[in-house]
């Protein structure tokens, strides 16, 4: 776990650097060295331990591999860096991996409380399904990332890459949402099988995701700009989501519902404050 903790540092480097085939041949890598070890310390007659062995060298590997890559910035010039200033950036968006990390999982914890097992179990699994059009869609804000913070510190408009991240990102959202709604019964039993009777929730639910998705580009993008002022406005949406649960919590669809109200008070409110970018402006 502690290996887990110190990999994104190395890695965060590199995508800094947007070297993205460096990343993804790291990464294939480092799946082969799982495997391989794995594999080896169990056939060893290790067992069960002999895997956690191999799997924590190959985490150990993994760790060290990307700074392979990176021993020519030693040799670089150092700058000198504003503590204050990393902290200043640092605390906001600490805030607001937080704040959007709690609106998509809140939920759940009132669901757990105010419904049976198995009405929380299918939340719960309508919940996966509808978040991974959050996961397909990460990949797109970690190459726009750095693309973006390059062009502002070179003093470039940036807001082909936002329109760029978004148009891909619709795409995905649109093509999910069309099959939440078209085709729930088949994608629930092929991913849960019959046990679970989620099919009524998962077109609601992908449609809340996908507005999440989409304000998830404005967040990275505004951070990327180097802007956190606009953090602080989205606690209260926060307060919002969790009264909404207080208020409304009859059924699982009334939970869901108060999901997609939030996120599209977020998505409103974060659009907004890019709307520069589309060359938008309010008297």
């Amino acid at each position: 776990l502690s290996l887990s903790l110190l990999s994104p540092v190395p890695n965060g480097i590199l995508n800094g650097l947007q070297r993205y085939t460096t990343l993804t041949v790291i990464s294939f890598i480092s799946a082969l060295i799982k495997l391989g070890l794995g594999v080896l310390f169990v056939v060893m007659g290790y067992g069960v331990f002999g895997a956690v062995i191999g799997l924590t060298l190959a985490q150990l590997i993994g760790l060290c591999l990307p700074f392979l890559f990176l021993l020519a910035l030693f040799s670089v010039k150092k700058e000198a860096v504003s503590k204050m200033d990393l902290f200043h950036y640092t605390l906001p968006v600490f805030l607001v991996l937080t704040l959007m990390h709690l609106f998509v999982n809140v939920d759940v914890l009132f669901v757990k409380h105010y419904f049976s097992a198995e009405e929380a179990g299918n939340y719960v699994a309508a919940s996966m399904i509808g978040k991974a059009i959050l996961f397909s869609t990460s990949a797109l804000l970690m190459t726009m990332f750095p693309k973006v913070s390059f062009s502002h510190e070179q003093l470039r408009d940036s807001s082909k890459i936002l329109k760029a991240t978004l148009f891909y990102t619709l795409i995905i959202v649109g093509t999910a949402v069309i099959l939440y709604f078209a085709i729930p019964t088949f994608l629930s039993k092929m991913l849960f099988g019959g046990s679970y009777a989620i099919a009524p929730y998962l077109g609601m639910f992908g449609l809340a995701i996908g507005l999440f998705s989409v304000s998830n580009v404005f967040v990275t993008y505004q951070l990327a700009l180097n802007q956190t002022q606009f953090v602080y406005l989205l606690i209260p949406l926060l307060f919002l989501e969790v009264i909404g649960f207080l208020l409304f919590h009859s059924t699982l669809l009334e939970m869901i519902q108060v999901v997609l109200v939030v996120n599209v008070f977020i998505f409103a409110y974060l659009s907004f404050i890019s709307r520069k970018a589309f060359n938008v402006n309010v008297l």
